[in-house]
């Protein structure tokens, strides 16, 4: 999104003549293309009780990344290499998977190996995908051809630790498809699950499927396929493994481009002054240029009451929950109150929200899902 819209700043700028509100708009841009602070995403992390896996101003252009289920270790991938972080050890070593770099989605199937979804080689696409198990301890690597199926994502563990599930294309469609790492052999996971899909989470622990179609996520009880419940306005759904809440991605609410300030930065007047002389100035530029985004957002659902929130006081994708400790969950970092940061890999939890939530009281960045229909 800030790439896009530098690309055509210094042209907007430049085309544009003098007015009385356009010094304020021209500090608003500069705040949103002011270099990394450190100091910054420090103090909206700790506001937010959230702990950042990377230095806040680290050189963190994650693609994806997963925490093993003991909570000890992170992997990540960048475009050109992928690693794992012993986020446990003093020095936080660091080594690098001496697999092929993923396809999708990468799936631990313990504490000590991960399965990584690996396509063919460049100039050999005919070629079929495989899996490739790294055993971080041993240091191999174990490969699984998956004939037939192509563009392998979103790898998870199955009902045991040998069992991999992932979603793949074939006959031009994607479905979701099961493999047994031991024996190889590959074949749909579930009878009634039939394709397209974009996506699906699978929680072991509560034998839970739930599938993104669109703007529609369904969870699903396996093995027979009943359907628990459905969401729309939502992409991409993963209940929490004790079974109650379910987590939902969704495009929040739009933001300003050029207006992005957090909410210690300006009074609620100073800011409601400054967002209508942004929008104002909005409508003098080209016709097409960007000028707000919907940021990747979260909400939760309780299963038990049905009841819905979402929040803004933190926004990301990639969503997990983490094994480690009850309520603890993990995304890949966007920004903190609608204001967009340094991507990294952040640690939070819902604990002291729901006891909020539970009781019936809004915490701060708490808001209630019908709000985004009014």
């Amino acid at each position: 999104m800030k790439r896009e819209a530098l690309l055509t700043l210094s042209v907007l700028l430049a085309s544009c003549g003098r007015d009385p509100n356009q010094a304020s708009f021209e500090q608003n841009v500069a705040q949103v293309f002011a270099p990394c602070n450190d100091a910054e995403i420090r103090y909206l992390a700790g506001k937010h009780n959230f702990q950042t896996a990377f230095e806040p101003c680290g050189s963190n252009n994650f693609h994806r990344f997963s925490w093993s289920p003991d909570g000890t270790h992170l992997y990540f991938g960048f475009t050109m290499s992928h690693h794992i972080m012993d986020v446990g050890a003093p020095d936080k070593r660091v080594i690098t998977v001496p697999a092929s770099l993923p396809a999708g989605e990468v799936a631990w199937l313990n504490a000590q190996q991960i399965a990584i979804p690996v396509p063919p080689p460049h100039g050999q696409e005919a070629d079929p995908y495989k899996i490739s198990v790294f055993d971080q301890e041993a240091l191999t690597v174990f490969d699984r051809v998956i004939p037939e199926v192509r563009e392998l994502d979103h790898l998870t563990v199955g009902d045991s630790a040998r069992e991999v599930l992932f979603s793949g294309v074939k006959d031009g469609v994607r479905s979701v498809y099961r493999v047994q790492l031991d024996q190889g052999e590959v074949s749909p996971a579930w009878p009634w699950l039939q394709g397209p899909i974009d996506n699906f989470t699978y929680t072991p622990q509560q034998g839970a499927v739930a599938v993104g179609r669109g703007e529609t996520v369904t969870l699903y009880q396996a093995p027979g396929g009943e359907e628990l419940g459905v969401w729309t306005g939502v992409t991409r759904g993963e209940l929490a493994p004790e079974g109650r809440w379910l987590a939902l991605e969704f495009d929040g609410p739009p933001v300003s481009v050029f207006f992005q300030r957090h909410w210690d930065e300006l009074s609620e007047k100073a800011r409601e002054r400054e967002l209508r002389r942004a929008k104002e100035y909005e409508k003098t530029l080209p016709k097409g240029t960007l000028t707000e985004v919907r940021p990747p957002s979260i909400s939760l659902v309780d299963l038990e009451s049905r009841q819905q929130w979402y929040f803004d006081s933190f926004q990301g994708d990639q969503f997990q929950w983490y094994q480690g400790a009850p309520s603890f969950f993990s995304v890949r970092l966007w920004g903190f109150e609608d204001k967009q940061l340094k991507p990294n890999v952040v640690l939070g939890s819902f604990g002291d929200r729901i006891v909020s939530m539970e009781r019936g009281e809004l915490p701060m960045g708490v808001h209630r899902w019908e709000e985004l229909s009014k």
